[in-house]
């Protein structure tokens, strides 16, 4: 089935177009498979030799398998492990429609500060800035971001910026 798309690959994918990190990314994918948009199948597996060799044959998971458990996450109780893909198709279709969505809608605010916080210090927040430094400059990002993607200005509280810079819990 030329079609498929190794789990693991699936979700760098959602990674990569969405800007999500490793957990919610896959959290994502298994949602797609419990709701029977994006399917998916697995075939066991065992190691031969250092290297996982497939055994056959393929399947279809059922939606309602994901609903109770981590279906790329298994192992049975014999001890069987499987490879887990999923319908490259429908996953780009359905990242398509969740990019259109995306730029459609404006971004969360704590989304926005990470982004400020990341294009101005590629290299981490400088541990001698003061606290009032980074507000400011973060607050005059977000305000030409929004000026030039013509979004209303958004209020966004200290404590929310020092939060995403790692100055507060």
């Amino acid at each position: 089935m030329e079609d498929r798309l190794d789990f693991f690959l699936a979700v760098k994918k959602i990674e990569r177009t969405l800007g999500l990190s490793s957990g919610p990314a896959r959290m994502m994918l298994r949602e797609l498979c419990a709701s029977d948009e994006v399917r998916s199948w697995r075939e066991p597996y065992s190691m031969q030799g250092g290297e996982p060799q497939g055994e056959g044959p393929l399947e279809r998971i059922e939606p309602s398998l994901w609903r109770q458990r981590e279906i790329d996450l298994m192992t049975e109780s014999d001890g069987c492990k499987y490879f887990v893909s999923v319908s490259e198709t429908e996953l780009c279709h359905w990242l398509k429609t969740k990019q259109h969505s995306k730029a459609s809608s404006p971004p969360r605010k704590r989304d926005l500060v990470k982004q400020a916080i990341n294009e101005l210090w590629q290299n981490g927040v400088p541990k001698d800035l003061l606290n009032k430094q980074i507000e400011t400059q973060v607050r005059d990002w977000i305000t030409a971001y929004c000026k030039h993607e013509k979004l209303p200005k958004l209020e966004i509280s200290r404590e929310t910026i020092l939060r995403a810079a790692g100055r507060r819990k």
